[in-house]
């Protein structure tokens, strides 16, 4: 049996309410330069894959 998975990009507006929602926490600094790394990791990766599917 064989299974196909899609996945998508976020649209910018689910990013942008998931930033809104990190920034409203007590974060110690370290734990929000984490967070700020992984949503700029998730945009440049797909940036990656964009640019080489064209």
């Amino acid at each position: 049996m064989e299974y196909t998975a899609t996945i998508s990009r976020l649209p910018d507006s689910d990013l942008e309410a998931l930033e809104d929602y990190i920034d409203r926490q007590d974060l110690d600094p370290d734990q929000m330069k984490v967070f700020q790394a992984l949503l700029t990791g998730y945009g440049a990766a797909w940036d990656a894959l964009e640019e080489d599917v064209d």
